[in-house]
């Protein structure tokens, strides 16, 4: 089919001090991944794992869902590790006005309904690029402090 696109491209562009727009496109190995990474503002955290967002899906829709991180698993809040975990989360993500998450290809939901999501955080900064470069993994973090371990 000579109308098939050989080849997958995702482009941004960038204003020029005249007024003028550059197209550039990312060099990313794997650039499909961003189709599904979104900016969300988290508004609840309801324990270690499980996020309320409002979340940007673009083209000024936005949508409210819950989001539980992936590849992990923290204790119950009936449990003094689950409570310390949301905890932890809440205070973490308290200077966050927005988090940048990415779900995967297929938007995989688990068995409660919820999307999973990596979640990206950096305290002050509102800006999903900056974020999205060098904001922190909210799932690694919770590992490393020994707050969550590795879903199985």
């Amino acid at each position: 089919n000579p109308f098939q696109p050989r080849k997958i491209r995702i482009v941004y562009s960038t204003k020029n001090a005249d007024g003028t727009y550059r197209i550039h496109e990312y060099k990313k190995a794997n650039a499909l991944d961003m189709l599904y990474t979104y900016a969300a503002n988290v508004y609840r955290v309801i324990d270690g794992d499980t996020l309320d967002a409002r979340i940007d899906a673009g083209f000024g829709r936005r949508l409210t869902d819950r989001i539980r991180l992936k590849g992990i698993n923290c204790a119950e809040l009936s449990q003094e590790k689950g409570e310390e975990a949301r905890a932890f989360v809440t205070e973490f993500l308290k200077p966050c006005p927005i988090v940048v998450m990415r779900t995967q290809k297929n938007k995989e939901k688990e068995m409660y309904g919820r999307w999973l999501a990596d979640v990206f955080a950096l305290p002050g900064c509102s800006d999903p690029f900056k974020i999205a470069a060098e904001g922190v993994y909210l799932n690694q973090l919770l590992l490393d402090e020994g707050l969550a371990e590795i879903y199985k």
